[in-house]
């Protein structure tokens, strides 16, 4: 067994779950590009306080674990097309009026 296999088999992973941890750690890593060029300036949106992007892209993270998870405990057995699309709606919505 390889130190890679140890380090990572407590977690059954496949490619969809390797697709999504690489995609957070590049979105995090282009962020932080992001502000190092262009630093973030708080603003108040119609959340109740003042937030940068980097908060605002950490409060939809959370709001799309709670569509997945309502969805899961609902929908059992549905597509998930549906939470897809309304978690990239949060995303959108708090990334560009939060």
């Amino acid at each position: 067994m390889t130190w890679l296999a140890e380090q990572f088999g407590w977690m059954q992973w496949n490619i969809p779950s390797a697709i999504f941890f690489i995609a957070l750690f590049l979105t995090v890593f282009g962020m932080a590009i992001w502000d190092g060029r262009r630093p973030s300036i708080r603003r108040k949106g119609f959340l109740p306080i003042d937030t940068t992007r980097g908060e605002r892209f950490f409060i939809s993270i959370i709001t799309a674990m709670g569509i997945f998870i309502l969805w899961f405990a609902f929908f059992k057995g549905s597509s998930l097309w549906i939470p897809v699309l309304l978690a990239a709606a949060c995303f959108f919505f708090f990334g560009r009026w939060g």
